[in-house]
């Protein structure tokens, strides 16, 4: 039976914060709408909004390998071009935080402005600034040979098709002389 909270209870802080991923799901109010569903963040990053409106039943286990750095790598170029942008710039005289071209707010700001379904997206976020910290031991590449090894199975399945086919190319031919 679900158990429904408030508030999230303080015994699962600990928990929340050992989660080495979570996912994050949006949908608008239409049943025409898209729904989204993605995998969010990086340690440290996890913030829970509202704890009445998850379900955790169909959520996969997964085996946690090692910290993916691909996100890192492709954002520190773009924040510091925030960064450098925002030391030329008196943060006082401005209503928004400068938005070089090649910035990762400005990519924020054009990017999330609306959803897929033309609905408002974020609105304030790109105004904010708080820097993630690079690992200590520098940005490494991520390990992702698992992901395009070929697997017996995947051999055994293509040969198994080619095979039908090979059969049914043959035995419409023998139909046709016949």
């Amino acid at each position: 039976m679900v158990q429904y909270f408030d508030e999230i209870p303080s015994f699962l802080f600990p928990w929340i914060d050992k989660q080495k991923i979570f996912w994050v799901a949006t949908a608008p109010l239409t049943a025409d709408g898209l729904v989204n569903l993605s995998a969010e963040g990086m340690e440290g990053s996890f913030r829970v909004v509202n704890c009445n409106q998850s379900c955790g039943y169909a959520v996969p286990f997964f085996t946690y390998k090692a910290k993916r750095n691909r996100l890192l790598s492709s954002a520190l170029p773009r924040e510091k071009a925030d960064v450098e942008a925002k030391k030329s710039v008196n943060a006082e005289a401005s209503d928004a935080p400068p938005r070089p071209e090649t910035g990762l707010k400005r990519q924020w700001f054009v990017r999330n402005a609306h959803s897929q379904d033309g609905l408002p997206g974020m609105l304030r976020g790109h105004d904010y600034f708080m820097g993630f910290s690079p690992p200590t031991d520098g940005l490494k590449s991520d390990d992702e040979s698992e992901g395009h090894s070929i697997r017996v199975g995947d051999v055994t399945l293509v040969g198994a098709f080619l095979t039908g086919v090979l059969l049914t190319a043959s035995y419409m031919r023998f139909i046709k002389t016949n």
